[in-house]
């Protein structure tokens, strides 16, 4: 097997020992506090660079002060979506003919663009990371890292994308013709972000789709469009067209009818695995009613779906670092990851010596967890609160149902916090059967399940069980890690595979992060595949012949 080497420089992390960084970080959450009676205004809907002002909005509030409206914004009606779908529309066809008259000069604006936006989310970053933290509960720390996570993926993006426009000739030493492959926009894209990375993983769509000559229809999850309603405002603001990006906030309504409309070539989809499948179908029928009524024909998904991920950990294994990796695993932004950790296998019988120290060290460890306010001007917490009532009340009764079958070993009551916001605290379950629909649905919330096996080969079967985005062991032993590895490439189910250390964190550009098998379809964020998702290719073939000559296939 070959390996070449790419070589790419992430954005700088934060310094948090650094008193200047505490600083700007305190002057971003005075300012956006400053700023909350704007804030009270509705943003409005965009299309075409024109504002639209809806009777019916959505109330956004912060999950960690859950009594306080942090903003609103106005719901799309059927007819503002159906107007911005035909501007996408009509504005895909005007930049095919710049495509087509003026390639060089119709890239270089599209990367002149992106280059500004990357520039004003730097200068930026604290004023985004504070409007995340208040709007998603995520910790400064996290928020700032989404940040610089967008940042990588407009460089990345920027990398390739020159790559991803030649023109490939094939065969150039025939003398009877020419052939040549020609890659071109797709067409307009739906891109329905998530609530849990609203920012970076709306900036990744976006980026992609608009360096690849695709007008984005830009849906924000509904707990979250504040932050999306910034971002459009900014990418208006580096240079994008006004009829390039449309900022379209809604509930499940919104997403279904955008998946549908005749003008939407493709769809991106960050979210759960359930609505996930739903949208793929859905996409897929909008087409088949009607064939010939769509332009574009057959409808592309790229999903980003949920998923139930594992660590296997094996009594070689260093528990200091275990340890370390399941807090942050598990409870960074409080399991509100695709990528978190649900179900810890131990490789060891329950009560062999090496079990017992390392559950008892994982409860201890969690139990010292703080929570509060990400933004608070006294303490900048780093476990907060579950993002809404929905999400509180969904999780609240999971733990329940489990607690029927087996107490925890570890509740954290964060009961006297319910008053401020939606608080849960760290929950461990040991005992709950493996192939119970309580460990078998993705529960997103801060609730670890652990399980034992006798051998490796037992816990790769477990941990195959399910479907999962990332996995990873903690092992010395090379025979184990090769053994696991092995295992889990080819039972097919993980997208990312990680050999000691934790299962979060893909950094964009470094680790290969891509959902696959029933959480998606194998694309790498921030890759140069992954820009071909918004390509197609046409070949074209020129005979150089006279007439008559005689081919043969």
């Amino acid at each position: 097997m070959k390996y070449r080497e790419e070589q790419f420089r992430n954005e700088p992390q934060e310094d948090f020992s650094n008193p200047k960084v505490h600083a700007r970080i305190e002057e971003a959450v005075r300012y956006i506090d400053s700023k909350r009676l704007d804030m009270l205004k509705p943003c409005p809907i965009l299309i075409g660079g024109k504002e639209y002002y809806t009777k019916e909005y959505i109330e956004v509030y912060d999950p960690a002060d859950c009594y306080k409206i942090f903003g609103k914004v106005c719901k799309t009606t059927p007819e503002l979506l159906a107007r911005a779908c035909t501007v996408a529309e009509q504005a895909f066809r005007k930049s095919q003919e710049l495509f087509w008259d003026d390639f060089d000069g119709w890239l270089h604006r599209r990367k002149h663009v992106v280059r500004n936006a990357v520039s004003f989310i730097r200068e930026e970053r604290y004023h985004i990371a504070t409007i995340i933290a208040h709007e998603v509960s995520k910790s400064i720390k996290g928020a700032l890292g989404e940040v610089e996570e967008a940042i990588d993926f407009g460089e990345l993006y920027l990398r390739h994308i020159d790559d991803v426009f030649v023109r490939v000739y094939s065969r150039p030493d025939l003398v009877s013709e020419k052939n040549i492959r020609i890659p071109l926009p797709k067409g307009p894209i739906a891109a329905i972000s998530v609530w849990n990375f609203p920012f970076s993983l709306s900036v990744e769509k976006i980026f992609a789709a608009y360096l690849t000559g695709c007008p984005v229809l830009f849906k924000p999850a509904e707990q979250s469009p504040i932050i999306g309603y910034y971002l459009a405002r900014l990418l208006l603001r580096a240079g994008m067209e006004a009829d390039f990006i449309a900022y379209l906030p809604g509930h499940g309504d919104t997403g279904e009818a955008l998946v549908r409309h005749r003008f939407v070539s493709g769809v991106c989809f960050t979210g759960s695995m359930s609505v996930g499948h739903k949208i793929n179908t859905a996409a897929a029928l909008s087409v088949a009613d009607d064939p010939y009524g769509y332009p574009y024909g057959i409808k592309r998904f790229e999903p980003e779906l949920g998923a139930n991920n594992p660590m296997i950990v094996t009594r070689s294994a260093n528990l200091d670092d275990v340890i370390k990796a399941v807090l942050r695993s598990k409870w960074e932004q409080q399991g509100e990851k695709c990528s978190a950790l649900q179900r810890l296998i131990i490789v060891a019988e329950p009560k062999h010596e090496f079990s017992v120290s390392a559950t008892s060290r994982i409860i201890d460890a969690a139990s010292s967890l703080e929570y509060g306010h990400p933004a608070n001007r006294k303490k900048k917490y780093n476990y907060n609160a579950v993002i809404d009532r929905n999400a509180f009340d969904r999780i609240k009764k999971r733990i329940a149902d489990c607690a029927e079958i087996k107490q925890p070993l570890l509740a954290v009551d964060l009961s006297h916090m319910e008053e401020c916001g939606y608080f849960i605290g760290p929950q461990i379950f040991e005992g709950i059967p493996h192939d119970s629909p309580l460990v078998g649905e993705e529960i997103f919330g801060p609730v670890l399940f652990i399980f034992f096996a006798g051998t490796l080969k037992e816990a790769i079967l477990l941990a195959n069980a399910y479907p999962h985005i990332t996995a990873g062991i903690y092992s010395q032993s090379e025979e184990e890690k090769k053994q696991f590895v092995r295992g889990m490439v080819t039972g097919g189910k993980s997208g990312l595979i990680y050999v000691n250390r934790e299962i979060i964190g893909a950094v964009a550009g470094q680790h290969q992060f891509g959902p696959m098998n029933q959480s998606g379809s194998g694309y790498k964020l921030g890759t140069k595949d992954r820009l071909h998702f918004f390509i197609n290719e046409a070949g074209i073939c020129e005979n150089y012949m006279s007439q008559g000559v005689l081919f043969t296939a």
